[in-house]
């Protein structure tokens, strides 16, 4: 006796079970423990254990740069210029070093250091450019550290710009940038002619003083083409520029400013200007983790990145980066999914004075985190399946 899906109650438990664990993979990320008995020692792995924190393939992120992590720049040396691709450097992280006629190459440094990893440093104008394969599919999260001794002001009119992503490495035509100008910092989204930009005070200390900047991309769902996409701007978890509705053609992804530029007409202000950046990470996702300052994240003004080194919907493990973060000290866990959504109270840790020197390399090959649930659905598959078949032959 064959019988009909209606009537088949392997069929109804199954369809519940689809429905449970699609309307799980939606859920506000929680969690419930973290196995580091009650401290983190950074360097070291540990395991996050909740629910609600979706998909992120791969779980590693696609770029960590804390320069001294990089086997490329293995036996580099404080004040050396920063070798690149386009130098010969086959296995370096950028592609170009841009010096300019009254600035200087990016260098390594070491120099008062925000925590215990060394930093590129230009003097003048020059920065670093991102490689060609440096793809970040259709969204983007990038966050970095960085410090500069210029007033951005000059007559009134001069500017310094810090970063600009565009579609490609001719991306004139479709960009999104942040420059500094006067007393005022401000984000710009462009395609072809038609231009935005929003003007606001920074808000912080622009002399010398480390901030944790945020980039934001989102095309959702294909938005760009659509004129649907978000560009947004952080600066120690302010978010300080927000756009709507962006047009651009093609996904934002490739780096062609990250460091220090401005207008040739402004050389004789900033020739001197130091500009300091490091610790960066990007990847493909809104996804991450993260440990800030304050119990709810909107109260966070200092945060570090974490490392993610596994992920599935109810594990993810992470490799500890403490950055400037005291010891002993409370501070709150967040797991954001890759909508970027965090679970609403952050989860108590500390860290401890043990720790790894070793630093986190780029990826760690790692699968995905095992979860109890997986095991749980594969019996249920198998289950169904066999019961299914005994039925069909009745």
């Amino acid at each position: 006796m064959k019988l009909n899906q209606q009537s088949n109650p392997f069929w109804n438990i199954s369809f519940g079970l689809i429905l449970f664990f699609s309307s799980a993979a939606y859920a506000t990320p929680e969690i419930e423990t973290v196995n580091s008995a009650d401290s983190l020692a950074h360097g070291q792995s540990f395991v996050i254990s909740g629910t609600g924190f979706g998909l992120k393939d791969p779980a590693t992120p696609m770029f960590w740069d804390t320069i001294d992590n990089q086997e490329a720049y293995d036996g580099w040396s404080d004040g050396e210029v920063v070798p690149v691709l386009a130098g010969g450097c086959e296995d370096c992280p950028w592609r170009d070093n841009i010096p300019d006629s009254w600035g200087d190459e990016p260098r390594f440094s070491t120099d008062d250091p925000r925590a215990s990893h060394p930093h590129y440093r230009v003097i003048g104008k020059g920065f670093l450019r991102s490689q060609d394969d440096f793809s970040i599919a259709n969204d983007l999260i990038a966050n970095y550290w960085m410090r500069v001794d210029a007033t951005p002001g000059y007559n009134g009119q001069g500017n310094f710009k810090f970063n600009r992503l565009y579609v490609d490495d001719n991306g004139f035509s479709s960009y999104g940038g942040c420059t500094c100008q006067t007393s005022l910092c401000g984000c710009t989204v462009s395609e072809d002619l038609s231009t935005e930009t929003q003007w606001v005070s920074w808000g912080g200390d622009v002399s010398y003083v480390w901030h944790h900047i945020e980039i934001t991309a989102d095309d959702r769902d294909g938005g760009y083409a659509s004129g649907n996409g978000e560009f947004s701007f952080y600066v120690d978890n302010d978010r300080i520029f927000h756009f709507d509705n962006v047009y651009a053609g093609y996904p934002l992804k490739y780096f062609h400013v990250l460091g220090f530029d401005s207008l040739d007409d402004w050389r004789d202000h900033f020739s001197d200007t130091t500009m300091d950046w490091g610790e960066i990470y990007i990847d493909n996702t809104l996804a991450k983790i993260a440990i800030g300052d304050a119990p709810n994240w909107t109260s966070v003004s200092h945060w570090e990145i974490q490392i993610p080194e596994a992920w599935s919907s109810t594990e993810a493990r992470f490799r500890a980066n403490q950055g400037s973060f005291s010891r002993e000290e409370s501070y709150y866990l967040y797991v954001f999914d890759a909508e970027g959504v965090m679970n609403e109270e952050g989860f108590p840790v500390v860290f401890s004075s043990a720790s790894n020197d070793d630093s986190p390399t780029n990826s760690s090959g790692c699968q995905a985190a095992s979860s109890p649930w997986a095991f749980f659905l594969l019996f249920l598959v198998v289950y169904f399946r066999l019961n299914t078949a005994r039925v069909s032959k009745w």
